[in-house]
């Protein structure tokens, strides 16, 4: 158990970097209180060589703080990690105390900060054999208590249908242009109103777009998507693959 993350300063030109094993799910407020606070966290914690970084399975968040630059690169947290609303609303507070700094959401994780200080992102890339399991596609009741992600479809015949899923948007996707014949076959919706189905304040973790007339796939995704599109891309042939972040306004 633990919740492990990379910590890595730069200055003048050359960065540092520490580990820890317990703070990945509390950096959202290690990192709220400005510089000085989060310099005095990294401080303390262990120095390591390049041995020290971690991979994209073992990697639960982390943070690049870039002195020369005044640039801070971040991802982890445990309500921000997966909730986009509240995500949003920490960003903007935290830009407000981060004063002249650049603050960017590390949404490829452990792959960003390794790329930022210039390691090669093949050293934290685990064997893409074991990627996210294929799940079939099938619309949720709706009356559900609980959905990850919004699907959509716009058929070659000008047909658009939308699902409400269960799973993550990435175990839809690794299904291959396999899910564009699932999306074909399943009833799907006309419509979603988001605020008539929940109850709570939940908001969906993710979603995607297929354009099957112009070979298109769209998606976006809340949580760390290390490699995703490269990924994707190898099941998806011929396909243009547009990964938008967190950006579900798109769909």
């Amino acid at each position: 158990m633990g919740q492990r993350a990379n910590l890595i300063t730069i200055e003048n030109g050359e960065y540092t970097l520490c580990y820890d094993h317990w703070c990945a799910n509390r950096l959202d407020n290690i990192l709220f209180w400005g510089v000085g606070h989060a310099l005095d966290y990294f401080d303390a914690q262990d120095k390591v060589g390049e041995e020290g970084w971690l991979d994209d399975v073992w990697a639960e968040g982390g943070a690049v703080i870039d002195l020369d630059k005044k640039h801070l690169l971040w991802w982890g947290g445990e309500d921000v990690l997966y909730s986009l609303p509240i995500r949003r609303v920490l960003l903007k507070l935290q830009q407000k105390v981060w004063n002249n700094w650049t603050i960017e959401w590390a949404y490829r994780g452990i792959v960003d900060l390794a790329e930022y200080v210039g390691y090669p992102k093949e050293k934290v890339l685990t064997s893409r054999e074991n990627l996210n399991e294929a799940i079939e596609l099938k619309n949720a009741e709706e009356n559900f208590d609980w959905i990850e992600t919004i699907g959509s479809i716009k058929t070659i015949e000008g047909e658009v249908k939308l699902f409400g899923l269960y799973a993550n948007s990435e175990n839809y996707l690794h299904n291959g242009i396999n899910l564009v014949d699932q999306c074909k076959a399943e009833k799907g919706l006309e419509t979603i109103n988001w605020s008539d189905w929940k109850k709570d304040d939940e908001f969906p973790q993710g979603g995607f777009w297929i354009d099957e007339k112009n070979k298109r796939l769209e998606f976006w995704e809340v949580r760390d998507c290390p490699n995703v599109v490269q990924d994707l891309k190898s099941i998806w042939g011929d396909w243009e693959i547009l990964w938008h972040q967190d950006n579900y306004e798109f769909q």
